[in-house]
C-alpha cells in the first residue's frame, strides 16, 4: 500500500513539474486564455508580474446527516472564509519571450504546503488537449 501511495505522490509531483516547465515561454495572451485575468498585475525590472489567486474547493467530509445517515454533503457550518480554505498564489514573470519565472505558494486547509496542487490546477494551460483557439 505504501508503494502505491509513493507512486501517486511521484505522479502528482511530476504533473506539477511538467506544468511549471510548460508555463515557461507562454505569452500573456496564452495565460489569459487558459487562466483568465490575473488578480494582480505589476511591473518589475521591465517585466510584467501576473499574479493569479484562488481557493481550493473543500472536499465534502463524511458526516452524520439529520436522519443519522452518513452523508458527504458539505457541512453548512463549515467556514467559507478564504483563510480557512486551501489557497494558491501563482506569480508569473512575463518578459519579451514569454514567461521566464514561475513562483507558487499554496496551502491546504490544514495549513500544509500545497504548491504541487496549485501547479496541478494550472495544468490545463499545458495539457495536451488544451486548444489555444478555444
Amino acid at each position: 500500500m505504501a508503494a502505491g501511495l509513493v507512486g501517486c505522490f511521484q505522479g502528482y509531483e511530476q504533473v506539477a513539474e511538467e506544468t511549471r516547465a510548460g508555463l515557461l515561454g507562454k505569452s500573456g495572451r496564452e495565460l489569459r486564455d487558459c487562466l483568465g485575468v490575473p488578480a494582480e498585475y505589476d511591473q518589475e525590472d521591465g517585466q510584467d508580474l501576473l499574479t493569479y489567486r484562488w481557493t481550493f474547493k473543500p472536499t465534502p467530509r463524511p458526516r452524520m446527516g439529520p436522519d443519522s445517515a452518513l452523508t458527504r454533503n458539505e457541512d453548512p457550518t463549515r467556514s467559507t472564509d478564504p483563510k480557512d480554505l486551501g489557497h494558491c498564489e501563482l506569480v508569473l514573470r512575463l518578459g519579451a519571450n514569454g514567461v521566464s519565472q514561475v513562483t507558487v505558494h499554496g496551502r491546504d486547509p490544514q495549513g500544509l504546503h500545497a504548491d504541487s496542487q496549485c501547479l496541478a490546477e494550472a495544468h490545463r494551460c499545458v495539457a495536451e488537449d488544451y486548444d489555444e483557439d478555444q
